[in-house]
């Protein structure tokens, strides 16, 4: 889907760009875990970028049904979430004590 949508951009690119990202050397941050089933990535990248810059060691889940779980924790409890408001602060501490759990 990704390299798709690339081929496509790339195919409209200015004329004076002619880089292949494709050709790009990527690199992992040391203690960032590879997800080789690839069915957390996403939150993986999130998580790493979440880290990026700083020293806190972050704990990578293995279990799909947990990095679900989590991730719906991390969205309903994030800071910056406008609808945050509404979700009454005894179920926004819940959510925070469930995650603390694992």
């Amino acid at each position: 889907m990704a390299s798709k949508k690339y081929k496509i951009a790339y195919s409209k690119k200015r004329s004076r760009w002619a880089e292949n990202i494709f050709k790009w050397e990527h690199t992992i941050q040391t203690g960032v875990p590879i997800d080789l089933r690839e069915f957390n990535t996403s939150y993986l990248v999130l998580q790493a970028m979440a880290m990026w810059g700083n020293d806190r060691q972050m704990k990578f889940v293995g279990d799909a049904k947990i990095v679900r779980r989590n991730f719906v924790i991390d969205l309903l409890s994030y800071e910056d979430n406008s609808c945050r408001y509404a979700i009454p602060a005894n179920i926004q501490q819940r959510l925070i004590d469930i995650a603390k759990k694992d």
